[in-house]
């Protein structure tokens, strides 16, 4: 029986978090549009992409995407976003001021865990 060394063993593990990571990020970001957005369910479209681009992008200056990263936003699939996407866009956007006591102890605990990682 041969061995797998270390180091690919490490490459197929990491590979791993990474996708279950996207998955679980893409439910989060979906999540929180619905929160931000008073209700409004993000469908993977172009029309909820363009819109957010405008709308949310557009007016925040914290956003730091690539050119590739503006033309996956804009297309709406979230299925294609990576996690640098992903993590750019649920860190840099602002929260609307009416979210309740609750609402925003959550987001503080969800926050909180990314800035662990």
């Amino acid at each position: 029986m041969v061995s797998t060394p270390t180091n690919v063993r490490n490459y197929f593990k990491l590979d791993l978090v990474l996708a279950r990571s996207c998955i679980i990020l893409r439910q989060v970001f979906k999540s929180r549009y619905y929160l931000f957005t008073g209700g409004q369910v993000w469908s993977d479209s172009a029309k909820c992409g363009g819109s957010y681009f405008v709308n949310i992008i557009g007016k925040n200056k914290k956003f730091n995407l690539t050119t590739v990263q503006k033309t996956l936003v804009c297309n709406g699939d979230t299925n294609e976003w990576d996690l640098t996407t992903l993590m750019t866009l649920l860190m840099n956007t602002d929260r609307p001021k009416t979210l309740d006591t609750a609402q925003i102890q959550q987001l503080d605990n969800e926050d909180q865990l990314w800035f662990q990682l």
